[in-house]
């Protein structure tokens, strides 16, 4: 990306795509990092908390949705010269994003908590490596939300 062709017209900065892609590219590294992760240490999470693992790993994918679909927009966007209608969608957009990620955030503070409570009940590197889990799904939301304060960014010129 950074070998884009100087004479490529763009209606905002090239840094300002740049910075996008790097936020999406992020969501893949982080996803890649958690399977190799779990799949790696064939983890295995203590059944009290497996519904709300599951919920809050839904909410993290949930979020990363909405950034795909935030991003799906940005054509349109583009296409359209930045008009109104479409920048009203995709403010609904972001702003459904930014609720996602705060909802996440909620959801990773209440599994927190319950691990807290089962620590001295589980080996503890598995502690250790569950918290990391843990922070790197809250890190999905987070830069899937990322994407969507870029696209606000891009379609506000």
């Amino acid at each position: 990306c950074q070998n884009l062709h100087k004479g490529v017209f763009l209606p905002v900065s090239k840094g300002q795509i740049l910075s996008l892609l790097m936020y999406q590219d992020e969501i893949a590294n982080i996803s890649e990092d958690l399977a190799g992760l779990i799949y790696g240490r064939k983890m295995k999470f203590p059944l009290s908390i497996h519904s709300d693992m599951v919920k809050y790993l839904d909410s993290s994918i949930n979020a990363c949705f909405h950034a795909e679909k935030a991003i799906a927009e940005l054509s349109q966007i583009i296409e359209s010269g930045f008009s109104g209608s479409v920048n009203d969608v995709t403010e609904s957009i972001i702003s459904d994003l930014n609720n996602i990620e705060s909802s996440n955030d909620k959801l990773q503070i209440e599994l927190r908590r319950k691990i807290f409570a089962l620590e001295n009940d589980l080996p503890l590197l598995d502690v250790i490596f569950l918290y990391e889990i843990i922070k790197k799904i809250g890190n999905l939301a987070d830069c899937a939300q990322k994407v969507g304060v870029q696209l606000i960014i891009l379609v506000s010129r």
